[in-house]
């Protein structure tokens, strides 16, 4: 039987597939992509899971039940306590790769665009609104590890990174985010499942965004 997130996998059957074949991502995986770009991917990605932390904190003020308030505060959870501090190591370890790295790191138009629709998200819809908005970005990332898996590259932070979202460990808290998505849509009506499609599809196209501003590492121009 046809779920929830598979009708909105489907519906973004195009952008998945630029997803999921992304230069920085084949590159990535070949283990041929510069660390210049790695590093500016990272340090976007410190400052982008800041702001997934402050929109998901929303989930517990729009939550109408106990369970929903504990499964986004165990998000937020695990976003400062663990994903914040693995970028950050990331980024230390692929900085010492780089000449003349700096430590500065100011958020980009892409970063920026993603964080206030993530946001907007939060402050105007409900509970599966916010679910939604995220879940393009946990998803694809699990894919794109799982796929790339097998013939990750020796390279130390890209199969790190690869075998991280590749592993079972990351595929199991995927399928909870996907389930607590599907508790949150269980008879909605078809004007608010456009609705939660609409969001998703946003979210995958600036998914799609933050990897076209990372490889080209597309920071303001003036």
């Amino acid at each position: 039987m046809s779920t929830v997130c598979d009708r909105l996998r489907d519906s973004c059957r195009d952008i998945w597939h630029e997803l999921h074949n992304h230069p920085f991502v084949d590159e990535l995986a070949s283990g041929t992509l510069p660390e210049r770009k790695f590093a500016f991917y990272i340090g976007q990605n410190i400052v982008f899971l800041r702001e997934l932390a402050r929109a998901m904190a929303l989930g517990v003020a729009k939550a109408d039940d106990e369970d929903t308030m504990r499964d986004f505060a165990a998000i937020v959870s695990n976003i400062v306590d663990f994903e914040l501090p693995k970028n950050r190591q990331l980024l230390d370890e692929v900085r010492q790769m780089v000449p003349g790295a700096t430590e500065e790191v100011v958020m980009a138009p892409g970063t920026l665009a993603y964080t206030r629709h993530l946001l907007t998200v939060a402050y105007e819809g409900r509970a599966a609104d916010i679910m939604a908005s995220l879940t393009p970005c946990a998803w694809s990332y699990g894919e794109i590890g799982k796929e790339r898996l097998p013939d990750a590259p020796e390279h130390q932070v890209y199969r790190t990174w690869i075998e991280f979202f590749g592993g079972q460990e990351y595929w199991d808290t995927l399928e909870e985010v996907k389930d607590k998505l599907e508790r949150l849509c269980e008879g909605m009506s078809s004007s608010d499942l456009a609705r939660i499609e609409d969001i998703f599809r946003t979210s995958s196209r600036l998914e799609q965004m933050f990897w076209d501003m990372a490889y080209n590492e597309r920071a303001w121009p003036v």
